[in-house]
């Protein structure tokens, strides 16, 4: 091989090599922004109702309240794990004021903690 073809081979390796990393780091940066909607999604959601339980729970169950406690359920139904879908069935099912919904809320913070990997 002469010259030419060396500097010729090296010059499209180089552009081959350009062109993969390009389109590895679009890739994951893609990744990274699907990544952080899902977690802003799962937050707002989870944090939308368990605000509307703490008001279902401290002020009364209004058609209001149960509208906007239903509207969060709806909203955890799209985007949460089974395992907070679960817990969310489970606090549902429990009476109030007993050690099930105690057990039940316990369940849900773990949940929702770990769908989020916060601790």
């Amino acid at each position: 091989m002469d010259a030419i073809e060396i500097l010729s081979a090296a010059g499209i390796g180089g552009i081959i090599g350009s062109i993969v990393t390009t389109f590895f780091q679009a890739l994951m940066a893609s990744r990274q922004k699907m990544n952080e909607r899902a977690f802003q999604e799962k937050k707002e959601a989870y944090v939308g109702f368990l605000d509307a339980y703490r008001i279902l729970e401290v002020d009364d169950e209004s058609q209001a309240n149960l509208k906007n406690f239903g509207y969060w359920d709806m909203r955890c139904a799209v985007v949460a794990s089974p395992d907070v879908k679960q817990a969310i069935t489970y606090l549902k099912q429990s009476a109030p004021n007993s050690d099930a919904r105690d057990a039940a809320n316990q369940r849900l913070l773990s949940s929702i903690q770990k769908d989020l990997r916060v601790s």
